[in-house]
């Protein structure tokens, strides 16, 4: 598996990891006596920024690795 079927992997299941935590906010009430929900919301809120900083740093990922091959390609022309 190369570089970028890795990132490629990775930024796919951030994106399931940040359509699940929407999912989660979306089934979301308004807070009741026990600020259950206010916790589910917060968690789902992390879980988002989470997935966020994932996706962000597997297309880095992939990034990189096109201008590795690029670089290996100019070399070896």
């Amino acid at each position: 598996m190369d570089l970028s079927s890795i990132g490629l992997a990775g930024a796919k299941e951030a994106e399931a990891r940040l359509e699940q935590a929407g999912r989660r906010i979306a089934r979301a009430t308004s807070p009741d006596d026990t600020g259950s929900d206010a916790v589910a919301l917060t968690e789902a809120a992390v879980q988002i920024a989470e997935a966020v900083n994932s996706y962000r740093a597997n297309l880095q990922l992939v990034r990189t690795a096109d201008e590795v091959a690029k670089k290996t390609i100019d070399l070896l022309a």
